[in-house]
């Protein structure tokens, strides 16, 4: 690459990138509701949730008892830092190709073009189906939150205990790999900054990460569930995008790569 290789740093900037996608699929387990001992009167407790039993009237007791029958405990983790994963993932995998690519792995280079494109696949198929249920979630949430003041209560009951610090937590940490993963892979070589395709990646990947963390903390708690999904609609619509392009360049290098 007309400088020298740095290969301990190279390797240092792919542990670190593995390190990044099991922060974000860690955070399907870690990013869970904090749940009060009495989520409804918890809810009942916010602005919203006091207006919606006001006008729920005589109704109020007996709908308060059919959502406390409902709730068993469980609640959906965060959607958009797991889904950050899908971009990131075509990410580490991009840097493992192209290390071993650096290090004359000549078989690797042959076969990098078809594991980009199976890869590439999968990615388009997992993000898609994650967009599809990020979507149907906002929506689901955003009809009961709407619905006044039944749905605005069962909302608040289901989906207004979002875990913002765990979430914020995790956000920062991703954030923290990703300047380090920047840092070592210019440090190793210098000439990765020349890749403009490398460089947009990286680039996309972090203002991802700060626009999850955006949606994260900018609005008040009971509707971070609902921004959350609307993040991890976003992140999974980019990661299908950017695996589609990666499926093309892909496909030019097979064909070359036989030609």
């Amino acid at each position: 690459m007309g400088q020298e290789l740095r290969r301990p740093l190279l390797v240092a900037a792919i542990v670190v990138a593995l390190l990044i996608v099991l922060v974000e699929v860690g955070a399907h387990f870690g990013v869970r509701p904090n749940l009060p001992d009495d989520p409804v009167a918890a809810a009942g407790a916010t602005p919203d949730g006091a207006r919606a039993l006001e006008e729920a009237g005589d109704q109020r007791d007996a709908l308060l008892q059919q959502l406390r029958d409902l709730d068993d405990g469980s609640r959906p983790p965060g959607l958009a830092i797991p889904d950050l994963a899908w971009l990131d993932g075509l990410l580490l995998l991009t840097m493992i190709l192209t290390g071993l690519a650096l290090l004359r792995e000549q078989a690797v280079g042959r076969l990098q073009g078809i594991v980009m494109l199976i890869a590439s696949i999968l990615v388009i198929i997992g993000a898609l189906l994650a967009a599809i249920t990020a979507f149907a979630k906002l929506l689901f949430m955003l009809g009961l939150f709407l619905a006044t003041p039944f749905g605005t209560i069962a909302y608040l009951v289901l989906f207004g205990f979002f875990d913002r610090p765990a979430a914020v937590s995790a956000v920062g940490i991703v954030l923290l790999l990703k300047l380090a993963f920047c840092v070592l892979l210019f440090l190793a070589q210098q000439r990765f900054a020349q890749n403009k395709g490398l460089v947009v990646f990286l680039i996309l990947s972090l203002v991802l990460t700060l626009v999850v963390g955006f949606l994260h903390s900018f609005v008040p708690l009971p509707l971070v569930s609902i921004t959350d999904a609307l993040a991890g609609l976003i992140v999974s619509i980019v990661a299908v995008i950017w695996a589609i392009v990666t499926l093309v360049f892909a496909v030019f290098a097979i064909v070359q790569a036989v030609r």
